[in-house]
This record gives structure tokens, sequence and C-alpha cells, in this order.
């Protein structure tokens, strides 16, 4: 059973979270339930769990601050963050504790059911992963070759204290020894969907393959190493004897590698390079800094080699010009020009990838582009009970994307979605609101001064827009309605009482007699005494 702490400040909500789920099915035990962040910091000093479920928004220590304490100890507890509250920076501060999920109140049995059963299968093959050290430890005179690209990627992974490197790579027979070394990292962009449409059943052998073909091309360079990395990496660990050139040497074999890989299975490809050192023991420096270009992908694009020094640079030009890319973005929206709108999300992106914004800046500016876009369609719906909450699923999606023109039509095909939503809840209000002036003529015909003026000053919209959508949907003007509802009632009342022509002409609205059989003519075709007598 893996052990569940609850934080949450409210004691039916806690009793609710707690009865609602079978825990013991699902292979969880809650071992307490605090009622605020102090008191879960209090548990956490003499026990370990496996999984917290939290509310943000509590007294003395919120969810976030419990949380980002939680991180300094233990980075392998898995996190569920709980909030009545639809806020972007609850959203941006819960990405970047690493939270596994982030849920809106209420929750539901099924949704913290679906959570829990993906969470107990990562914290199941994270075990199971822990567990293989004593079968290497079995097979270790069997696969040495394999153990010196373990230790090398460990030594990469910052796993091997710096002062115990060349003692653990001696120990193996392992001597990567040199003058230079630089660490540089290929990756096909969408690896998934190309790799499946290309290869098929096959895909899982698409990693292996790259593997054999930078291998080709390194066969050439002694005293360079290659590591199958994870999510169909290639790790390409440069050794030179002399730092003189060395830079320029590993970027032409990575160069090569990329034209490669091109040439043979036409793939998007894209490497990340990292900064020349002068230790085996900073490899694993090198190694980050490639892993970060890497990660300026989305932002630089395919086939070719990104070097981060180039690439982080923070240009306060770009932020300027994004923001008047948001306010067009935002005119677009209002007056539902879609190809304006799609003009000005690619030129928003444009301007980051030009401006040359760091990647953190970047994730935080894509943020804020959805939220703009969300606040400016909210904006926009008239009856604020249908507000359209911020959609964390398409957030958590654009954040994992690699290619920026995908994850552009991503956006645009949101934005599309949301202007059919907006203009159908436009209609919707247009009806109610006729609907409401039909109403108010049914119960005030009868005042002779009910006019359009007044109706609109009733339902708070000026009366050139009423007027326009009134006989939009109904055919006819206001006017015209009204006339012809008076004069409906007039014959009612001419056909069901004995009631005077001026009696009737007051009961519906007219303080002229002479004027109401003048209109009862026109819109009757005789008088309301024929109308009567027939």
């Amino acid at each position: 059973m893996y052990k569940v702490l609850i934080v949450e400040d409210e004691l039916p909500v806690r009793d609710a979270i707690i009865a609602i789920i079978d825990w013991e099915a699902l292979g969880f035990q809650v071992v307490y339930a605090a009622e605020d962040g102090q008191d879960a910091l209090n548990y956490l000093e003499d026990h370990e769990i496996d999984l917290m479920i939290t509310d943000i928004y509590m007294p003395f220590i919120d969810g976030l601050e419990l949380v980002r304490r939680v991180r300094k100890k233990d980075t392998y507890c898995k996190v569920v963050f709980l909030t009545g509250y639809n806020e972007f920076e609850y959203a941006k501060e819960a990405i970047s504790l690493n939270a596994n999920k982030y849920l809106l109140k209420p929750i539901t049995k099924d949704e913290l059911t679906t959570v829990l059963q993906e969470i107990h299968e990562n914290i199941r093959q994270e075990l199971a992963e822990k567990n293989n050290m004593s079968r290497l430890k079995l097979e270790y005179e069997k696969r040495r070759e394999y153990l010196q690209d373990k230790l090398l990627y460990d030594i990469l992974l910052g796993f091997i204290p710096r002062n115990r490197v060349e003692e653990a790579c001696q120990d193996l027979g392992f001597n990567p020894v040199g003058s230079a070394y630089i660490v540089g990292i290929l990756e096909i962009m969408n690896k998934k969907e190309v790799g499946e449409t290309i290869w098929g059943e096959d895909y899982s052998l698409l990693h292996f393959a790259l593997f054999n073909i930078c291998k080709e091309v390194i066969a050439d360079y002694p005293k360079h190493y290659l590591l199958m990395g994870d999510h169909g990496k290639i790790i390409v660990c440069f050794v030179f004897d002399e730092k003189s050139k060395a830079y320029e040497k590993a970027y032409d074999i990575l160069g090569e590698m990329l034209i490669s890989i091109r040439h043979i299975y036409h793939m998007d490809v894209v490497a990340g390079m990292g900064e020349c050192y002068t230790e085996l023991s900073d490899f694993q420096y090198t190694f980050q800094d490639a892993l970060t270009a890497l990660e300026y992908k989305v932002i630089e694009g395919a086939n070719q080699i990104i070097v981060k020094t180039d690439v982080e640079r923070s240009s306060t030009k770009g932020h300027r010009q994004s923001n008047e890319f948001l306010e067009q973005i935002e005119v677009a929206i209002r007056v539902n020009n879609k190809n304006n709108l799609s003009k000005y999300i690619h030129l928003y992106f444009d301007t980051l990838k030009f401006n040359k914004v760091q990647l953190e800046e970047f994730k935080s500016l894509v943020l804020t582009l959805i939220t703009h876009i969300f606040g400016t369609f909210n904006q926009l719906i008239v009856d604020k009970k249908e507000t359209i909450a911020l959609d964390f699923h398409l957030i958590e999606e654009l954040l994992k994307m690699d290619d920026l023109n995908l994850m552009q039509e991503k956006i645009i095909k949101k934005c599309e979605e949301l202007l059919k939503q907006l203009a159908q809840n436009r209609e919707d209000d247009k009806a109610t609101l006729v609907l409401q002036a039909i109403k108010y003529i049914e119960n005030h015909y009868d005042e002779s001064t009910l006019d359009l003026g007044g109706i609109c000053e009733e339902l708070h919209v000026s009366s050139s827009y009423f007027a326009r959508i009134f006989k939009r949907h109904n055919n006819q003007t206001f006017l015209e309605y009204l006339t012809e509802f008076r004069m409906k009632k007039a014959k009612e009342l001419l056909k069901s009482s004995t009631m005077k022509v001026f009696e009737i002409s007051v009961a519906v609205g007219y303080d002229d007699p002479h004027y109401f059989s003048y209109n009862f003519r026109k819109n009757v075709g005789m008088t309301p005494s024929q109308y009567r007598k027939e």
C-alpha cells in the first residue's frame, strides 16, 4: 500500500475525500488527514509518504508553500493540488513545483479515481526501476560494457561525486581522459507521431536505428562515446586530447549525424550542444548545457544544432512587441475576425522566437497568451454564470509540445472553438433579450407611455441594438409588434366585454380614442364598432 497524506482545512471536504474513494482497492492507505499546512509539516517530520493531496488556499501555511518546503527534502513524493480557484498564478506555481495534477473543486469520485490510478502506476514503475539494482550486480561481469555506459551516464547526471569520478572509471577499466569535454544530444522532432507513421509496428526499433547511424559516424573519430538516452535521445560524449578547435570539431560531427539521419530516414532532427569543459568531472555541466539547448527546439525549430549560449539572450523588445500582438489578438476575438486572429497568434510566436526569449520566459508567455485569450472571451459573455473555465489540460499539452507550428495550430483551433461557443452564447443572449421584451410588453401594454426608449432602459440595452435584434428575431419592428399585441387585446375585449370603445382604448394603452380607432381600422380593416357587430 502506498501512503497518502490529505491536507484540507475544511473538515466536511476532508471527510468527503476520504469517504468517496475505496483507497485499499486502488492500492493506497490514508495514513493521516491534516487540517492545515503546519499540521502536515509536523506529521512529515517523523513519517514518510508516497502521495500528498492538498488544498491550496489554507490558513497559516497554504498548499503551495507546504509543497515548496516538502520538495526541499523529498523530490519523489507525488502531489495533487485541490483548489476552488481557477487562477493562472496558482496553475503556474503548481507547474513549477512539479505537481502531478491540479484539480478544481468540486472533484468527483471518477476524476479522483483516475488520477490515483495514474499515480499508482507511476510510483510502481519508479520502485520497480530501483529494485533492479540487485539484478545488475549479478550480471556485473557479463555486462562490463553496459556498466561503463551506465557509469558515464551517471557522471553526466551528476550521480557520481566529482572527487570520485576518476576512481570510479579506473575500477571499471574505463579511461575517458582528455583535455576537452563536450556533450551533444540528438532527438527526432515529434518522434512518436513521425516514428509510428514511418515505422508502424516497428516503432520501438527507431531509437536503436538512430543509435546505429550515429555509431557509424563516430566510428571514424576515436575517444568519443555514444549513449542511448531516455525518450529516444542519442547522447554523444566528445573527448578531445587538445582543447584547440574541440568545439568546432564536435559541431561538425553532430552536423554529420544530422545529415545522415535526414538522408536515410527523412525525419526532422535537432541537436543540442553544451559548452566545452576541461575536466572529466565537468561532463555533467556540458550535459546540462546540451539538455537546456535542446529544450529550445520548440522555439528554434528542426534540422539544426542549438547551442545554449546562442539562444539564452533575453530581449525586452520582444516583450513589448508580444504585448502589442496580445492587444491585436484581443481585438480579433472581439470582432470575430478569424483571419486576423490566426495572423496575430503567428506574429506573437514569431516575436518570441526572433527576439531570443529564454525558455522559462517563453513558457510563461505562452501561459500569458492562453489566460489572455480565455479572459477576453469571458469579458464578452453577458451571463457571468456561464464563464469559460481556463483549460489546464490545454496548457499541459502545449508545454509538452516540441513543435512551434503545432503549438500555434492547437491554440488557433481552440480559439475557433471558443468563437463558435461565444457566437452561440450571443445568439442565446439575444433570444433571451427578445423574450424578456415580449414578456414586458405582455405585462405593460396597457401603459400609454410604453415605447422603444422605455423598454430599452428597462432592459439596459441601446435602442439601436435592441431594435435591430428584435426585428431579426420577430420579423417585425418593436412598434409593429406592440401595435399588433394591443390590437389583439382590443379585439378580445370587444368580443368578450361590454366596455365602451374609449374604455378599451385606455385599457390597451391609448389615451386618445380617435388614434386608437385609426390604428384599429388600419390593422384590422374595420372600425372597433364594426368588429364588435361581426
